[in-house]
């Protein structure tokens, strides 16, 4: 569990820095095109590419190559692993080519019906020359999605040697290239420079997720090669563990296209931005946090996947939940209280104006509510795919899915009966986080029936303290907004800053004070480094 951890903390550490990078071009991008009909069509733009990432490479990633590859170093050696990879590798890029140039001679249709659903309606904001906006900006991104599953593979091959460093940077040289891009275009022309987003995207994509993800894994001996030789057993078992992946909706992989076409079907202009923002400022933790664990503890979870490992396997998972939650718990409750304060320190300059922040903030606690399961979801999902079974969470997230869409018709219809038709929006975030809840619930229950108890009980017990704890942070954060409102202090960055700040220390001390186990391991750590600092100035 101890190289799980460290290697949890190397993630989140990359992950961060992706995150960051990501937020940057969200700061910008609001910034440079405010939130309108234009960042609308961005949006609408990456509905075909993405679900089409989402349902395929994602799936050969997370459910399939990693857990045949680790076998396969494990039982036959290097250059058994070497071949598996090269004929995946291989095929995939071959299923990448064909599916892109597919999806480039019928995305006419495809932008019509998915991208821009409410073209051409009686009371929709969108119109005939932003379909052909969105049309010209998804033929553009599409051929991004090679470099997304060839670098699937690629960097599942470091994970599974514990080489989380390039990986890390492709996701962050793919938002520079965004950032780059939105500056370029909002230049040179200004609020209908959108475009600019799309070309910055293919650049970034290519040369953080495909050339520089090559040029690690060219240091393998044996190394990467072109292999068409499809009757390979092992490519064929990653092929059939796939394609439950392939052939089913998994929810946690589609709700962000699902609630982009309801927004742009029912929405008023910049809805599907701000939704869009507002997911992205929830999903920052649960990338860092849920990604970050789930990465590093997946590898571990593989080669603990043989039954004689069995208690170590369900204590490693235990382990990995409680560090969620202590992290989790804690930045909902911040996230909740400090929503109007984040949104404007983040987003509030050039063209996003109050009236902006209002309508993401308004959305972002909705969403706030979910982190926990998402984070959650991530790590049991692993656990599943660790165990090499790879139907269980597809089909699960199949029938949430639909239980999904669903919500979002109820709810769409509850808030606009509540607040009226601009109120819409607000269902869309509410199904979506009860949606996670559900689905990770499910998972939790199928894995509990699938090998036996987990022993829950010592997780129940410290997110209860962890929830004491955040009861402490939250009022600490509350008071210290309240009062610093009230003696007409206005700016953001001091009243989220203070607030956040005092909250943080609270939350620490009652941690401490409950004796969470992962808070009393990071005193002692810190106790260690002091001691060390002290023996080389006595050296010295």
């Amino acid at each position: 569990m101890r190289a799980a951890t460290r290697g949890a903390l190397v993630s989140a550490a990359l992950i961060m820095l992706s995150r960051i990078a990501g937020l940057a071009r969200d700061v910008s991008v609001a910034g440079v095109f405010g939130q309108t009909i234009y960042t609308d069509s961005y949006a609408a733009a990456l509905q075909v590419p993405d679900l089409l990432m989402f349902m395929i490479a994602g799936g050969v990633l997370s459910s399939s190559f990693i857990p045949v590859y680790t076998e396969y170093r494990r039982e036959q050696g290097e250059a058994a692993a070497a071949e598996l990879a090269s004929v995946v590798f291989t095929l995939w890029m071959t299923i990448a080519i064909v599916s892109v140039l597919l999806l480039e001679v019928f995305s006419a249709p495809l932008v019509r019906w998915v991208g821009t659903p409410g073209v051409g309606l009686p009371g929709s904001d969108w119109r005939w020359a932003d379909y052909h906006r969105v049309l010209t900006m998804t033929r553009i991104v599409l051929p991004a999605q090679i470099a997304f599953f060839g670098g699937g593979v690629l960097m599942g091959m470091q994970y599974v040697r514990r080489e989380f460093v390039v990986p890390g940077l492709g996701p962050t040289i793919y938002n520079l290239g965004l950032i780059v891009g939105c500056f370029a275009g909002g230049w040179m022309l200004g609020p209908t420079g959108v475009q600019g987003l799309v070309w910055g995207g293919l650049i970034g994509a290519f040369l953080g997720n495909l050339i520089l993800q090559l040029w690690a894994v060219s240091r393998y001996e044996p190394g990467l090669r072109l292999s068409f030789n499809w009757r390979h057993p092992g490519a064929r078992r990653v092929l059939v563990m796939m394609l439950p992946v392939i052939f089913s909706l998994s929810m946690p992989l589609v709700d962000t296209q699902i609630n982009r076409w309801f927004a742009i079907r029912y929405g008023a202009a910049g809805q599907a931005t701000a939704l869009d923002r507002a997911y992205r400022l929830m999903m920052l933790p649960v990338g860092v946090l849920g990604q970050g664990v789930a990465t590093s503890f997946y590898a571990t979870l593989a080669n603990l996947a043989d039954p004689s490992q069995r208690p170590l396997f369900k204590q490693t998972l235990i382990h990995g939940l409680r560090q969620l939650a202590l992290g989790a718990l804690p930045i909902t409750a911040a996230l909740i209280v400090l929503r109007v304060e984040l949104v404007a320190m983040l987003f509030e300059r050039g063209n996003f104006a109050r009236p902006d922040t209002l309508v993401v903030a308004g959305v972002l606690w909705l969403f706030a509510l979910g982190i926990y399961a998402w984070c959650g979801e991530q790590l049991v999902g692993r656990a599943f795919y660790a165990l090499q079974d790879t139907r269980t969470p597809p089909w699960t997230g199949s029938v949430v899915t639909v239980i999904f869409i669903g919500l979002n018709l109820l709810f769409m219809a509850l808030f606009d009966g509540w607040r009226g038709a601009e109120a819409r929006y607000l269902g869309l975030a509410l199904a979506t986080t009860l949606s996670a809840w559900l689905y990770f619930g499910a998972l939790l229950v199928l894995l509990r029936r699938k090998i036996g108890l987990l022993g829950g009980r010592q997780l129940a017990v410290d997110i209860l303290k962890t929830l004491v704890a955040t009861g402490c942070l939250t009022l600490a954060i509350s008071g210290c907004r309240a009062g610093l409102l009230s003696l007409g202090l206005q700016h953001a960055w001091a009243v989220g800053g203070l607030s956040l700040g005092l909250g943080t220390v609270v939350y620490v001390l009652a941690a401490l004070g409950l004796g969470l186990i992962e808070v009393k391991s990071l005193r002692g750590l810190m106790g260690q480094l002091r001691q060390r600092l002290g023996g080389r100035r006595g050296d010295s």
